[in-house]
């Protein structure tokens, strides 16, 4: 019988193959990218085949990269299926989570199932943030202008930029900020944040020349009407790119970015087991979307510069 490869290599291909990201998947295991990257170099070595085409921060795998990834991944399913039905039963297990309530819409919901299924037997309780309740929840995601709580872990800033669908782009011919003045303007719930007013700011386009408005009570309310074309919205960089993975575009890439941003607490006490397994599944979640982001920020900003290197030869013409 031939020899296993290294389990531990396995698992960082397994999981730089779901993210094609190394740095995202490093801190989904927790490991240094340096590290991450070893560990694929000695499996490659170890198995003769090379998994991943690297182009600088960008990776892709290979065909025999793919062909592995498919044909491991029921053994993959197998063991998991085994180890569940061996593991001890444990007494049942409880966790509180206070959210932002445009976080969890916008972000955590599509997600949360994951967790979910990997404690069947737990219980849970979610809530908005700030929880009505007394009792201090076990985990909270909160947003914070200027410094965070005590003891809390920033997710990410409020990197706040307009989003729309492309059909918009087309019908009011967006190119540059100051062309938002044409286009109805879709207010979100963060009236204290003051989003499109501080945008508008930067943008250098004064507030009293937008004459349309559409002013929306939640974030799910915002994304339907920016999906159906109804104007333009605003949102976090981090909280819209599901949608941009969906096919909805920031028109302009200037941005507004307030003090702050949104944190990761654990005011009931973080030494629970369920409770730091939430945080270290949270913080991989979020290590993927920020990888994601830059990825799609990088994409977006070579586009806009193939765009203006065109405008320029076209006018030199």
């Amino acid at each position: 019988m031939d020899k296993l490869p290294s389990f531990r290599g396995i698992e960082a291909f397994v999981t730089a193959a779901r993210t094609l990201n190394f740095r995202a998947a490093a801190a989904a295991l927790n490991i240094s990218a340096s590290a991450f990257s070893h560990r694929i170099t000695a499996l490659e070595k170890e198995i003769g085949i090379k998994l991943f085409e690297r182009n600088g921060k960008d990776i892709a795998l290979t065909p025999a990269g793919s062909n592995y990834i498919a044909a491991i991944t029921p053994g993959l399913e197998v063991m998991e299926r085994a180890t569940a039905t061996v593991r001890p039963r444990q007494r049942v297990q409880s966790l509180s989570i206070a959210t932002d309530r445009n976080v969890h819409a916008s972000w955590l919901c599509t997600r949360l199932g994951r967790f979910l299924e990997m404690y069947p037997e737990a219980s849970f309780e979610l809530m908005t943030y700030p929880p009505l309740q007394q009792k201090a929840p076990d985990v909270v995601i909160s947003p914070h202008i200027g410094d965070g709580p005590e003891g809390g872990e920033l997710l990410f800033n409020f990197e706040v930029l307009p989003i729309c669908h492309p059909d918009v782009v087309a019908q009011y011919g967006l190119k540059k900020p100051e062309d938002i003045v044409r286009c109805r303007l879709i207010e979100p719930p963060q009236v204290d944040l003051q989003a499109w007013a501080h945008w508008l700011v930067k943008a250098g386009v004064p507030i009293r020349k937008i004459k349309r408005w559409l002013r929306v009570e939640s974030i799910d309310v915002m994304y339907s009407s920016v999906t159906s074309g109804l104007g333009v919205g605003i949102a976090t960089r981090f909280c819209s790119q599901d949608w941009i993975d969906q096919g909805i575009v920031h028109p302009f890439d200037l941005a507004h970015t307030y003090p702050g941003g949104m944190f990761l607490s654990t005011p009931g006490g973080g030494a629970r087991p369920l409770v730091q397994a939430f945080r270290e599944w949270l913080l991989a979640e979020v290590a993927l979307t920020n990888a994601k982001v830059a990825r799609s920020t990088h994409r977006g900003r070579k586009a806009s510069k193939a765009v203006r290197s065109g405008i320029r030869r076209h006018r030199r013409a």
